[in-house]
């Protein structure tokens, strides 16, 4: 089994970038995250607000009890962004049966939405930014 947890997207959702002329105030992706959020909301999770890790992105938890999940939201250049998704692990015994199936509903879940209409998912060593040439789907049997 193969599993992919980062997601190279673009949307059609606008840039919520706050910004001067000298400075960012505030980075985007925000938007996403709560749309993110929206879908998971849909699919059964709890989901907590997103936070501002300023370039980092954006962050939040997620919870189909008794499991915590974890995403990430990150803006990389010209509309493109990236984003993570972590479950909880399992050490030595491989990844964890709840992970999987989150992934996979999500995987189907942002396919089907048309607020993201480039999507390729990778591992940490397949991510190319900037470049779509990851996956259609998170996990490969």
């Amino acid at each position: 089994m193969k599993i992919r947890f980062f997601a190279q997207f673009t949307t059609d959702l606008p840039d919520d970038t706050v910004e001067t002329d000298d400075e960012i105030i505030r980075y985007g992706g925000r938007n996403i995250a709560e749309a993110f959020g929206e879908i998971l909301r849909n699919l059964g999770y709890t989901v907590d607000a997103p936070v501002d890790l300023q370039e980092i992105g954006w962050e939040y938890n997620f919870y189909l009890k008794p499991h915590t999940f974890a995403n990430r939201v990150t803006m990389f250049e010209d509309g493109v962004y990236y984003t993570s998704f972590r479950g909880p692990s399992r050490l030595f015994r491989g990844p964890h049966p709840a992970w999987i199936e989150m992934l996979r509903k999500v995987g189907e879940a942002l396919a089907s939405d048309p607020r993201f209409p480039k999507l390729c998912w990778s591992t940490g060593d397949e991510l190319d930014l900037g470049e779509f040439n990851g996956h259609a789907r998170p996990v490969e049997d």
